[in-house]
């Protein structure tokens, strides 16, 4: 295919580590287009649990470091629907959107999408305006790290105030509920 002809650092796609992604996505796997901070951490916790995966990254030096730690991993544009394919999207139960770029994050959103109507799709917004755009595209879920980080801060806050048990996990659920559905919500 021509993506197997992409050049990778003075190497072809189609190596070795081809046969890793076709293991990883033997079928049910979580497929995680963008290898950052959230990426790297999702790819830990799945690790612990022995969920397969595949990581699609458009750095190559990123994907020369997945691979020599024996990461399945696709070099490629996650919005490109051939790259998607490449990572078995059909065969995929999951569909993680961690890029930092929201066009390209909309976009491999909208191709997941098309390419799996099944898929269970978490897509990483941005921006408040983010959320609906992302929903309209496609996502099953998704998540706004500013506002889970604003959330996380009340809860400590809260805890070291003596609230905890059910007040703080009502609170905390509410907002998220209400900052999901909306987009913004009334302060604390």
């Amino acid at each position: 295919t021509a993506l197997a002809r992409l050049p990778v650092l003075g190497r072809h796609v189609a190596d070795p580590v081809e046969a890793d992604v076709a293991a990883a996505a033997s079928s049910g796997h979580a497929l995680i287009c963008g290898y950052g901070r959230v990426g790297r951490e999702l790819v830990d916790a799945l690790d612990a649990r022995g969920i397969h995966y595949v990581v699609v990254e458009y750095n190559p030096h990123v994907v020369r470091s997945l691979r020599a730690l024996g990461i399945p991993v696709v070099y490629g544009d996650a919005a490109n629907p051939a790259v998607l394919e490449h990572a078995h999207v059909e065969r995929a139960r999951l569909l993680a959107v961690l890029m930092p770029d929201r066009t390209a994050t909309e976009q491999a959103t909208r191709v997941g999408r098309r390419l799996n109507p099944r898929l269970d799709i978490v897509a990483r917004a941005g921006s408040v305006g983010d959320l609906e755009r992302l929903r309209e595209a496609g996502a099953t879920e998704v998540v706004q790290p500013e506002f889970e980080a604003g959330v996380e801060v009340i809860r400590h806050t809260l805890r070291r105030f003596g609230i905890g048990g059910l007040e703080l996990t009502n609170l905390t659920a509410g907002r998220r509920a209400a900052f999901y559905r909306h987009g913004a919500i009334e302060p604390v």
